[in-house]
């Protein structure tokens, strides 16, 4: 026994025309190539910082092994090892704000691009009339 819900919702969809859900699947189709493009774009960045950040880490390893290899005292290596914190802290500062700025620009490049003003509804196929609003798809 259908409820009086799902009734009201069977009645509604058969009432769609074509044209209008075409609409709707061409918006979410479009939505879902942004998305991953969006996510392509994330994934490159991550992968570009995430080399980047370790042939640093290597390289200011390699080097503050070789200091403390040359150190007289505990203060000596000790003030190394804060220097490579110190390097490796703001190293990673670095890396996360343009990880963070390539993001922000791939989402924003995408979602302010011109877009075609689309109908939200098309004419009833039924005949009736309705007021037709345009948005952004």
């Amino acid at each position: 026994m259908k409820s009086k819900q799902s009734e009201a919702w069977s009645k509604s969809v058969s009432s769609m025309s074509t044209e209008g859900l075409g609409e709707v699947s061409e918006v979410v189709a479009e939505t879902a190539k942004r998305t991953r493009a969006v996510f392509d774009a994330s994934v490159k960045a991550l992968q570009s910082e995430s080399a980047k950040f370790i042939d640093d880490f290597s390289s200011q390893s390699e080097v503050a092994l070789e200091q403390i290899a040359r150190c007289k005292s505990p203060l000596e290596v000790i003030a190394v090892q804060q220097g490579w914190v110190q390097a490796r802290s703001l190293a990673y500062l670095q890396s996360s704000l343009r990880f963070a700025k390539t993001l922000a620009s791939a989402s924003t490049a995408r979602a302010t691009k011109a877009e075609p003003q689309r109908p939200t509804a098309s004419p009833r196929s039924d005949g009736a009339s309705h007021e037709t609003r345009t948005v952004n798809a």
